[in-house]
């Protein structure tokens, strides 16, 4: 389990990433879990997922984990390896009488600095993998806002998963599918393991990399 970072050193890497930016690279569900497995010869010891949906995704549609097989065990043992920080998240708004979409999670970048550390590789997922062209589409597909975030704080290595959990919508042309998410795409239709429990769900100004069980 890696280190707490303080506060004292938050503020001096937040302060020294201004400015600086890098680019980050699009990979697929599989070469992701190829990245986490110590199994295989792609592994990289200091890569996480950092899951920016909602936790009631997280909860009810499910995330990367060990399955009831036993599958991806690596994920969640010694250390998680799946962190969920929301980019956006649902908030009910009384004098609307609806739930907002559109409420930023104020606490993602203190919470990113405090999961990880300089140079790990993060692989952002969202639902879809899709890159958000406006504001309004941030909170279905969030990856494309979180890694420009995650650019500018400047020290972590940077990709975003195509695809995401689900993958995108089918065609509304094809009756047979409904416009369900049964894409040969993302990480659950790709038949990579996960799990739907309330493990390693994020809580507002969660603390330290201490979410494995």
């Amino acid at each position: 389990m890696k280190r707490l970072f303080s506060l004292a050193l938050l503020t001096v890497f937040i302060l020294a990433s201004i400015g600086t930016v890098s680019a980050f690279e699009n990979i697929f569900p599989g070469d992701a879990y190829d990245m986490l497995d110590p199994e295989n010869t792609a592994y990289k010891p200091d890569a996480y997922i950092l899951d920016v949906r909602t936790p009631a995704e997280w909860y009810w549609v499910g995330h990367p984990g060990k399955d009831k097989c036993d599958n991806g065990a690596f994920l969640e043992e010694p250390v998680r390896k799946v962190i969920n920080i929301p980019w956006y998240v649902w908030e009910y708004v009384p004098q609307d009488k609806k739930y907002d979409r559109k409420i930023p999670n104020r606490f993602f970048d203190e919470e990113v600095v405090r999961q990880f550390d300089p140079g790990d590789i993060i692989i952002v997922m969202c639902r879809s993998g899709k890159r958000s062209v406006s504001a309004s589409e941030e909170l279905e597909e969030p990856t494309h806002p979180a890694c420009k975030r995650l650019e500018e704080l400047g020290y972590y290595n940077i990709y975003n998963m195509l695809g995401g959990f689900e993958g995108g919508r089918n065609k509304a042309t094809d009756p047979a599918n409904c416009q369900h998410r049964t894409k040969d795409e993302g990480w659950k239709n790709k038949g990579l393991p996960y799990v739907d429990n309330d493990k390693g769900i994020w809580t507002p100004q969660q603390r330290g990399r201490s979410l494995a069980e």
